[in-house]
């Protein structure tokens, strides 16, 4: 399983758990076990908060490797053109000539 997957899964575990400890406490409001202490804050919402932040993590992943993937097919297309072509061949200066031919007259 990639680590993306795993951000997505995790994602949905925390969907379901804030879902259900926001239901359990609106089923049992006299019931104060599964809240922030002074606040009266459930912690379903925290368990929301971790889902939101796991999406994130999802997405970001999702998009790094999308637009990574894109650079090395733009990368790998321009060498394959520039594979096919050749460099003019640049004149010879007769200054720099060392072959073996001798100097014309």
């Amino acid at each position: 399983m990639t680590p993306v997957m795993l951000n997505l899964i995790m994602a949905i575990i925390w969907l379901a758990a804030g879902c259900a400890l926001l239901a359990w406490q609106a089923l049992h409001p006299d019931n104060p076990i599964l809240v922030i202490r002074g606040t009266g804050i459930s912690f379903g919402w925290l368990a929301f908060g971790l889902a939101v932040y796991n999406l994130v993590r999802w997405w970001s992943s999702r998009s790094y490797r999308r637009q990574r993937r894109a650079l090395e097919e733009e990368e790998q297309r321009r060498r394959r053109s520039s594979r096919g072509k050749s460099r003019p061949a640049a004149p010879v200066n007769p200054d720099f000539d060392f072959s073996d031919k001798p100097p014309e007259p």
